[in-house]
């Protein structure tokens, strides 16, 4: 995902001659941003679809010296909606390489944390009441991604904010949130006075020159643009 293409983008930045990204899918179902798996490609970052790592060979010394790999197809379609790799038989390979950087997964880093304190999932997440957001930990309270697992930030934002209720509740208090002040709602307009317009393109700083430094690779929108943009409706594409 998004960790897989960040790590190949800053081998190439930090002197890597070429680097290339083993994943056992397709790239139209790698949960990275489209965008950024684009730019990775635009500076020369080769993506190996269909490809799993089996095991690293080192050089007798020490030292990684090859990654043996199989081939993967497509079969039936899995709990996340996409379709599971399968090891194809007889198509291991090797591949010669000087480093690798694992970019697999993730997992909750918590040391302050006793075994079997708080119940946990296979994922390593802590289960939760979906009620209150209490733990198996009595007074303990938890949500965003040491719950849901990766997800966004707004999700995590709102988590929060249950929680908050909730926990002052368990105190005590009457649950009730400080929402600031009320923000009026525009009135809906009419279809037709609706101008539909796709985002403009942002100036992008060039692959060959971005690939050797670590500046802002998104520039930004020219000033207009970027008035334009002001105008879009925060819900959709219209404006």
């Amino acid at each position: 995902g998004n960790t897989a293409i960040d790590s190949a983008r800053t081998a190439l930045r930090i002197g890597a001659e070429k680097v290339i990204v083993v994943y056992r899918r397709t790239i139209d179902q790698m949960p990275a941003y489209f965008e950024e798996i684009v730019e990775a490609q635009e500076e020369g970052i080769e993506i190996m679809e269909l490809v799993a790592p089996v095991q690293f060979v080192d050089d007798g010394n020490g030292r990684v010296k090859s990654i043996e790999c199989i081939r993967m197809e497509l079969s039936d379609f899995d709990s996340s909606g996409r379709r599971k790799s399968v090891e194809v038989k007889g198509s291991n390979f090797m591949l010669d390489i000087d480093y690798v950087i694992p970019a697999v997964s993730q997992y909750a880093d918590l040391p302050f944390i006793g075994k079997n304190e708080i119940g946990q999932t296979k994922w390593g997440t802590f289960v939760t009441n979906p009620e209150n957001m209490m733990t198996t930990m009595e007074g303990v309270f938890a949500g965003g991604d040491i719950v849901r697992g990766p997800e966004d930030v707004i999700s995590a934002i709102a988590d929060g904010k249950k929680a908050a209720s909730t926990i002052d509740l368990y105190l005590g208090g009457n649950g009730l949130l400080n929402k600031g002040q009320k923000i009026e709602i525009p009135k809906v307009y009419d279809e037709d006075e609706i101008v539909y317009h796709k985002q403009f393109d942002k100036d992008m700083l060039p692959p060959n020159q971005r690939k050797k430094t670590f500046e802002e690779v998104v520039l930004g929108f020219h000033k207009l643009n970027a008035i334009a943009e002001s105008m879009r409706c925060l819900h959709c594409e219209r404006r």
